[in-house]
């Protein structure tokens, strides 16, 4: 079938200049196809107008595929179709790479404001923790003050001294002593539990934070492959395989 079925030029008359003229294409394309090749052809046919006779490939009555000896020019039309196809291309690759940069940002961000939340989830605990230990402490210290008081008058009117008075003086301060040791030692473990659980959250968070990550650049990496996909097929395999058929 000839080449020529898909475009002809006409001569204007009276002028001696020339117009593309789309013509009829071959049945075994669909009617899309048909549409779309026609119009394809004439955008390019026209964008070459602006070249000089002698460099402009154009369609004839004679046969022939090469661009300055009156044939098809399948070289300039696919170099077009195929900078076409790498124009949408970055476009799209743009606007992924856009996307991708703006969806780890939001995930940092996020999971910058939650790691801040944690501290000062924690650092409010521990400086209640704290406050409760020391009040503690203070009110230890207080009852061995009152009690040691106490102590002292009621050995004075039995008429204890000597070593009766430091007998009931030294249990006193031992079992001051063992309060306050007591007090430490539940301060100290609540801190350990207090301490254990913030790094859970936080390392909770770092999970959550990189599953998302790996995410993102996954799905990136899918729309990528796809687009590089379609652009090694938009403008080779899909319009040879027209070009074949006519």
């Amino acid at each position: 079938m000839a080449i020529n079925n898909v475009m002809t030029m006409v001569n204007d008359s009276g002028t001696g200049g020339s117009s593309i003229k789309p013509a009829t294409v071959p049945s075994k394309l669909s009617s899309v196809n048909q549409a779309i090749v026609a119009k394809n052809y004439q955008n390019y046919m026209n964008s070459k107008n602006n070249q000089t006779p002698s460099t402009q490939g154009i369609i004839s009555g004679g046969g022939g595929e090469g661009g300055g000896g009156g044939g098809f020019d399948y070289s300039g039309f696919l170099s077009q179709l195929q900078a076409q196809a790498e124009a949408a291309y970055n476009r799209a690759k743009q606007t992924l790479d856009s996307t991708l940069n703006s969806t780890l940002g939001g995930l940092l961000e996020s999971y910058n404001t939650q790691k801040s939340a944690l501290q000062g989830q924690y650092d409010n605990s521990k400086q209640t923790l704290d406050s409760n230990t020391n009040d503690s402490l203070r009110q230890a210290y207080i009852n061995k003050m009152i009690n040691a008081r106490d102590m002292n008058q009621l050995l004075t009117a039995q008429g204890l001294t000597g070593g009766a008075s430091e007998t009931n003086l030294a249990k006193m301060l031992n079992n001051y002593a063992n309060n306050r040791n007591s007090i430490n030692k539940t301060a100290a473990t609540n801190l350990r539990e207090l301490l254990t659980s913030h790094n859970t959250n936080l390392a909770d968070a770092l999970t959550n934070y990189n599953d998302k990550v790996a995410t993102a650049r996954q799905n990136y990496a899918n729309y990528l492959a796809q687009l590089e996909q379609n652009r090694a097929s938009m403008a080779t395999n899909a319009m040879l395989s027209m070009f074949r058929l006519l």
